[in-house]
């Protein structure tokens, strides 16, 4: 009887707004999945500090940006580095009048990227293999629960680990290759609000319901699978350097259980829209599907050694986003019969471009300074609070230092600045017409140990 009814009704309620929801919220772990305008690719302080590296990587993580590099390693080494993610981010939601809510930040945010390593060489020095276990997205965030951006997220966690296997062969003095295999893991758990009148609805401000009329949905998903790597290092002379890297697309499929509940069920009425959307589903379980393609990429950096102690190196990066145009979400029990689960993205092709400079101060202590300029992949009707990537600019330095002992200590630091945005309109539900702020903060450390 429920099915009967709400099959009735559904037209009237346009309840795949509710599923449309979902999938955006499904979507916030795809804002941070690869880089392109929204994550990151600073692993190790080299790269923070310095920016450009695919073509002068000298430490471990060449395995993870470009594994020609390893076979320019002369020391076995075991390696570990970690950067912290400090954002400091607001928001305001506007409604069909351009009203606009009070700045809203989220209460904590913590993120950081750490990196294991080692290597080792042959006795003839012609090939040096390594393997790595890292992290490059680790982060979790919480949004106040009672502002108007609950229905995009109010919390989530979320985790790609990589195990990586690499090998970089040098086949004459002026002619390296490399290429590794990488196991991924990907997991995801977060939660938001739901409401059928916010869904379905252009609300003024001073419309949307109180936080008690809300239910809440929530989503915990996995996924793993395999993607693989290749790097070229080319020295035409001895003091010019190119460095090219291509790194695979990685299929992934997240799955898992996402649950409805109500908030308040004193308060919320019998024929409540979700409610509706719960009982055709027959529980408030349910089985959940996302298909999540993390696009392939091409970094290719030059470097030039103007002296023993002076070094000058810029890469370009290009990811393949364009392809994404439409993302797709299934259910089971399967929904696709009532509701349309496909969402337009848009996306574009993304770039980014970087220079830096090392100073090799004394036999000890290097310096390094970098920019970077990253351009998102992200169409401003798709913006939105947990795919909040905007075209940035930053500038890095890091220091290294090579103690007496088997020990070399690098620290670095990097401020990106986002452009602000504010939306006019959104292809999503609820039309939030987004106004964004954001600058970050990242902190490396690195410890090499050679042996």
């Amino acid at each position: 009887m429920i099915k009967i009814l709400y099959s009735q009704v559904i037209s009237a309620l346009k309840i795949q707004g509710l599923f449309w929801g979902l999938g955006l919220f499904l979507f916030y772990c795809n804002s941070v999945v690869m880089a392109g305008g929204f994550a990151q690719t600073d692993m190790g302080t080299r790269r923070v500090g310095m920016s450009a590296v695919v073509a002068g990587t000298d430490d471990a993580t060449a395995i993870f940006h470009n594994p020609a590099c390893l076979a320019e390693l002369e020391d076995k080494q075991f390696m570990f580095t970690i950067t912290g993610f400090f954002l400091q981010g607001r928001f305001k939601v506007r409604d069909r009048e351009f009203n606009e809510s009070n700045w809203i930040e989220p209460e904590s945010y913590s993120a950081a990227a750490p990196f294991f390593a080692i290597t080792g060489e042959d006795k003839y020095g012609q090939y040096v293999v390594g393997a790595a276990l890292y992290f490059p997205n680790a982060y979790g965030a919480i949004m106040p629960e009672d502002s108007l951006i609950r229905y995009n997220l109010v919390e989530g966690v979320f985790i790609t680990g990589y195990f990586t296997t690499s090998i970089g062969y040098r086949v004459n003095p002026k002619l390296s290759l490399g290429g590794g295999i990488s196991y991924v893991f990907v997991s995801l758990s977060a939660k938001r609000h739901v409401h059928g009148t916010v869904l379905t609805e252009d609300l003024l401000l001073s419309e949307y319901p109180d936080v008690e009329e809300d239910w809440s949905l929530d989503i915990e998903t996995t996924d793993h699978n395999f993607n693989w790597n290749l790097g070229l290092l080319w020295k035409p002379i001895d003091s010019f350097e190119v460095g090219l890297a291509y790194f695979s697309e990685t299929e992934l499929t997240l799955h898992g259980r996402a649950k409805m509940y109500d908030l308040n069920p004193a308060v919320n009425p019998p024929l409540d829209l979700v409610r509706l959307a719960v009982a055709f589903i027959g529980s408030e379980s349910f089985d959940v599907k996302i298909v999540m393609p993390v696009p392939q990429y091409l970094r290719l950096g030059f470097l030039y050694r103007f002296a023993d102690y002076l070094e000058f190196s810029m890469e370009g990066f290009w990811w393949y986003y364009s392809r994404y145009k439409v993302q797709k979400i299934s259910t089971d029990p399967d929904i696709s019969q009532f509701f349309d689960l496909s969402q337009e993205k848009n996306y574009k092709d993304s770039y980014q471009v970087c220079l830096g400079t090392l100073w090799h101060y004394n036999d000890t202590t290097d310096l390094m300074l970098g920019i970077m300029y990253d351009w998102s992949p992200i169409p401003d009707e798709s913006y939105s609070i947990e795919s909040a990537a905007s075209d940035n600019f930053s500038y890095g330095f890091g220091l290294r230092y090579r103690f007496d002992s088997p020990y070399i200590f690098s620290a670095g630091w990097r401020h990106n600045f986002f452009e602000d945005k504010k939306i006019d309109s959104v292809n999503y539900k609820p039309n939030i017409r987004p106004i964004g702020e954001a600058v970050m903060y990242e902190i490396s450390f690195d410890l090499t140990y050679l042996f």
